[in-house]
């Protein structure tokens, strides 16, 4: 079969190279249309996979920027016709820019209005009319952003649909109110023109199940296989030959985003109140990064909090597994942070690393239920170093006390189960025909 993926994705999701790359082994073949910057290719090839690339055009500017230009015009304007006549123009322009920004709000809601209903956008029709000329058997849609355009494309050319949602999208925190009403009703409204609902964990799939009315998704999980080479039991030590800590000196790891929404100020402040003999690796990169910093420089902790810059998935494991525990520290900041199943916790599984996590639904499910580290509230420095200590705690064992039930479980956890679960739902639609 031929199967167009559509994603709004720049940075490709590491999620939908693992199923696209499933496919290709089962011998389909794969396109990925996604959305591209100036500087990336019009096409390309990701490993084995085919990427188109669609740029998007920017409809609306920044209402602000609208209000200064109006205020520059007319200050110009008042100072060459004098005081007294530029009080009223001053005025006026004042007058205008507030006019500008409310029909620059207004149109902002007429944009989301048409997202609500089945008008489609302009650069939504080219994702359309692309889909339509590759002529797929199937279209397999990442996340809410696409799946009007998909579910367009789909009733075209009567053909299969397959909605894989990576997360709860209404219930971002970043999302204004209207904007959380009208994904809401979108999805509810074309989740229902899918042939398959594929999502990341029995919460969300629960969860779009009761809201939505729907058949309960199909769970697959953000799980990865260990590259070839790789054996857990043999810990590497990249982190301790590259930033000089001690082989007797114990390292936790946080590696990813470093968003300002996921506890690490108070992570990074913890580590005031924890044996000094406990390192913290920051591996990643984000916007909290240089907050991170200078909370650092601020508790002088220079010489044991250390940050790394992100390194490539193939050599990801490598640098987990040179640290002695990793830990997980999402904040429930909004439905879909609540329920997150992130990736770093099936890298931690497959790299036979110790956790501590947030006590969060499906992390506690993982960590806790399988005995693979330690759960607590982390909400403050106090709770973190709390944490911290438990799992360094050589009294109990410390963090080796999980990786023997790591090393056991692990199979559970990786691609190779969960690719099982995409060749099954391919093999169902490819034994049905389409209308």
């Amino acid at each position: 079969m031929r199967i167009v993926m559509v994603t709004d994705d720049v940075v490709i999701d590491r999620r939908i190279l693992q199923e696209a790359e499933t496919l290709i082994d089962r011998g389909h073949e794969v396109i990925l249309i996604a959305s591209g910057e100036e500087e990336l290719p019009e096409f390309e090839w990701i490993g084995r996979v085919k990427v188109e690339r669609i740029r998007r055009h920017i409809l609306l500017t920044g209402t602000d920027s609208l209000r200064a230009k109006a205020l520059r015009v007319m200050r110009k304007f008042f100072v060459r016709v004098g005081k007294n006549t530029g009080r009223v123009i001053r005025f006026l322009a004042v007058r205008a820019g507030y006019v500008l920004k409310k029909l620059a709000l207004l149109a902002r809601g007429v944009v989301w209005g048409l997202v609500r209903k089945s008008t489609l956008l302009p650069f939504e029709r080219v994702i359309v009319n692309r889909v339509r000329w590759y002529n797929p058997d199937v279209i397999h849609v990442h996340d809410l952003p696409c799946l009007k355009v998909a579910v367009c494309a789909g009733r075209r050319l009567h053909i299969p649909l397959i909605y894989d949602a990576h997360e709860l999208y209404p219930e971002i925190n970043t999302l204004s109110r209207m904007q959380k009403r009208t994904l809401s009703h979108l999805e509810k409204r074309f989740i229902r023109h899918c042939d398959h609902v594929i999502t990341v964990n029995p919460f969300i799939a629960e969860e779009m199940a009761e809201r939505y009315g729907v058949v309960e998704p199909t769970v697959i999980y953000n799980a990865i296989d260990r590259p070839e080479g790789f054996d857990p039991s043999v810990a590497p030590n990249r982190f301790r030959e590259s930033m000089s800590i001690a082989d007797d000196d114990a390292i936790l790891l946080y590696q990813g985003w470093m968003s300002k929404t996921r506890g690490l100020q108070d992570l990074v402040r913890a580590m005031k109140m924890v044996d000094d003999r406990v390192h913290l690796v920051m591996m990643g990169y984000g916007e909290a990064r240089g907050e991170l910093e200078q909370i650092v420089r601020e508790e002088n902790l220079g010489e044991r909090v250390h940050f790394k810059e992100a390194v490539g998935q193939d050599e990801l494991l490598y640098w987990t597994a040179s640290s002695n525990a990793g830990i997980i520290p999402y904040q429930p900041i909004d439905l879909n942070n609540y329920y997150s199943s992130p990736n770093k916790l099936f890298e931690f599984i497959q790299a036979a690393l110790p956790i501590i996590a947030n006590d969060l639904p499906f992390l506690r499910k993982v960590v806790a239920g399988e005995g693979f580290g330690v759960v607590a509230e982390l909400q403050s420095p106090d709770q973190y170093a709390g944490a911290i200590g438990e799992m360094f705690d050589a009294s109990q064992g410390g963090p080796e006390r999980f990786r023997l039930r790591l090393l056991e479980r692990a199979s559970e956890y990786n691609w190779a189960n969960e690719e099982k679960k995409i060749s099954a739902i391919y093999s169902q639609i490819g034994s049905v025909e389409p209308e």
